[in-house]
């Protein structure tokens, strides 16, 4: 009886824990501080380190040598140091969901649980007697040496043991280092780089294949296998349980003042054909070309991760926060996750911000919807846009995406220097942080009245939606629906709030809605949320919606459109933000303003006037 008290405490006080943190609190502007500690963390003296990164309500943070190295007793140490002193600021686990270091992998993973590019036979003898072998094969074409590869960092091969029957042992197996491959038709291999046993085999008894690697991210020269999470049946990976249990084993000993784990780029999808791969992967490991649609393919991925990530919930509990890379195709697993990163909002290449209420639709979706405590947080970056390469946020783009994250009460992360700016002294910081906490929620406020349209089947079989890279899709994709809209329009804002019918598990689906050059984006799941959207240069073009995946029934409860503009506020004890992502200026009026009448009274801010201008593509603050 006193071992089960004592359980129950410990899970009390880590609970309690973790809705106590500063990150939780109803302050207007909250912030962290992410990745770029690391290098000072290897270096500093513990108590300068501990003081410089508490300015904000937490750290995004590696502590463990799975992606680049250098983390040991002295790094552990003054993390742990941070959170004696500051009890109440988060610290979050940073963890590549896709890759690994292979020496650091070995801890929980096996050969069958990394993804291979489809192999080939060897056709000479493998010898263990060899440090170094070169071996006829089949095919050299089923191997790649990279061009321009940092470091000089070589591929790595599996050797695999075949059956009687010609399938393959996966109990019996070595890794290799990739040498050279010779136009002759054969390989050179520096043999058994884990040091785990070198293999004998006869011809024809080996089956040799490329590992799916990533970087290396640092200045060693090892690349990062990649996970294989495909689950077909009859997989029989140890993967979706083994890390699991090895996480868990960390936060429950020598990591265990960390808050959650942050999982860096664990995609529900895998996009096999389009991230550049050399050869086609072999997803189930049977040593043969796949056969597979790329929505079985998506399928067999998200399983995958659903099961890996269902096993470390049920290890970790309800009181860690486990969060996730969080675009439209990334993850939708709200009810496992505590919440998403963004990056770069509300797209890696959207500099232009053209899909705003795409990014605001998503994090209000994962707020309402994520396990709690939920937790969003935005990362504020260079843009990586097509053609053009880095792209700093210019100052009214940083300000825009600073207070989406405080209309949304998603955690800001700054990752870069404005005019050399400290990242604690961006000066929209400051403001936010003098405006009190929120007496009212996020508002949606248009120019013109809302009015009622409805949805027509689509008569036209021309329409196509193109392709969006928030979406990574490689093919365009066709609208069920389209809406009434008197035409032309010139500017247009829809309010959908609708659910599925018939919704099979708990995965949102998306639905994407626009002009065939323009579309913005939300979720869609068994239970009613609201979405707003808004689009420029409309014209005469058709303004369509669908539901990108599956056979589910859209259920409409409401649906409104108004020609022209919105603008996003929201009321606190001092002031209103107002954030207007439009490239015109924006005036309101009192009509114009009684959403927020809920919150305040709206002469506190008119002051006398009729009305309050909002200047173009930029935020408002206006205090009482």
């Amino acid at each position: 009886m006193r071992y089960i008290l004592f359980l129950l405490s410990v899970t009390f006080i880590l609970g309690a824990q973790a809705n106590n943190l500063d990150v939780f609190s109803d302050k207007p502007l909250k912030q962290l501080y992410f990745r770029y500690a690391e290098g000072s963390l290897k270096n500093a003296e513990p108590e300068k380190w501990v003081k410089r990164w508490g300015r904000f309500d937490g750290v995004v943070i590696k502590a463990l040598n799975e992606e680049i190295t250098g983390f040991d007793s002295k790094t552990t140490e003054t993390l742990r140091l941070f959170k004696q002193t500051y009890p109440n600021k988060l610290l979050l686990l940073h963890f590549n969901g896709r890759a690994s270091l292979p020496d650091f992998a070995n801890h929980y993973a096996q050969s069958k649980d990394y993804l291979y590019f489809v192999g080939t036979t060897a056709r000479s003898k493998i010898l263990s007697s060899e440090a170094q072998s070169t071996v006829k094969v089949d095919s050299v074409s089923a191997f790649s040496i990279r061009k321009g590869l940092r470091n000089n960092a070589n591929e790595d091969v599996v050797i695999v043991a075949k059956n009687d029957d010609g399938s393959l042992n996966w109990e019996k197996t070595e890794h290799a280092k990739l040498v050279s491959i010779s136009k002759e038709g054969s390989i050179t291999l520096e043999r058994d780089i884990l040091k785990t046993g070198k293999l004998e085999l006869e011809a024809d008894k080996a089956y040799i294949a490329q590992h799916v690697a990533k970087g290396p991210f640092s200045t060693a020269t090892q690349r990062l296998w990649e996970y294989n999470w495909f689950q077909f049946e009859n997989s029989n990976r140890l993967l979706p349980t083994s890390l699991p249990h090895y996480l868990n084993k960390q936060l429950q000993s020598q990591l265990k003042f960390f808050d959650g784990i942050q999982f860096d780029v664990l995609t529900e999808a895998h996009r096999t054909d389009n991230i550049g791969y050399p050869m086609k992967i072999d997803a189930d490991a049977d040593g043969k070309p796949d056969r597979f649609s790329p929505s079985q393919y998506d399928e067999a991925h998200r399983n995958g991760i659903y099961s890996f990530l269902a096993n470390l919930r049920s290890k970790l509990g309800e009181t860690r926060l486990i969060l996730a890379d969080g675009s439209y195709a990334n993850q939708r697993a709200t009810w496992l996750l505590n919440g998403i990163e963004s990056e770069s909002w509300p797209d890696n290449s959207d500099a232009e911000l053209t899909q705003w209420s795409s990014g605001l639709n998503r994090h209000n979706y994962w707020r309402t919807f994520a396990e709690a405590p939920q937790l969003n947080y935005i990362k504020v970056a260079d843009y990586h846009v097509p053609k053009k390469g880095k792209v700093e946020p210019t100052d009214n783009t940083r300000r825009l995406v600073v207070a989406a994250g405080v209309l949304t009460d998603s955690a800001i992360v700054p990752a870069f220097r404005p005019k050399g700016l400290a990242f604690h002294k961006w000066p929209e910081f400051r403001k936010l942080k003098n405006i009190g906490r929120p007496i009212g929620e996020l508002v949606t406020l248009t120019t013109q009245s809302l009015r009622p349209v409805t949805l027509v089947k689509v008569a036209q079989k021309n329409i196509k939606f193109s392709p969006q890279s928030l979406n990574n899709l490689t093919l365009p994709y066709a609208p069920s629906s389209c809406l009434t809209l008197p035409s032309p329009v010139s500017s247009v804002v829809v309010k959908l709030t609708a659910s599925l019918a018939k919704q099979r598990g708990k995965r949102p689906h998306v639905i994407s809605i626009g002009t065939q050059k323009d579309q913005q984006h939300t979720f869609v799941g068994n239970e009613d949320f609201t979405s707003w959207f808004n689009f420029e240069n409309v014209g005469s073009s058709p303004l369509c919606l669908t539901v990108q995946d599956g056979n589910d029934t859209l259920t409409v409860k409401e649906l409104f459109y108004a020609p022209g503009d919105k603008v996003e506020a929201r009321a606190f004890e001092k002031a209103v933000l107002f954030a207007n992502n439009n490239n015109n200026e924006i005036t309101l009026t009192e009509d114009q303003l009684k959403p927020l009448a809920e919150s305040f009274d709206i002469k506190s801010i008119l002051k006398g006037r009729k009305e309050i201008k909002l200047a173009a593509k930029d935020i408002s603050i206006i205090r009482f």
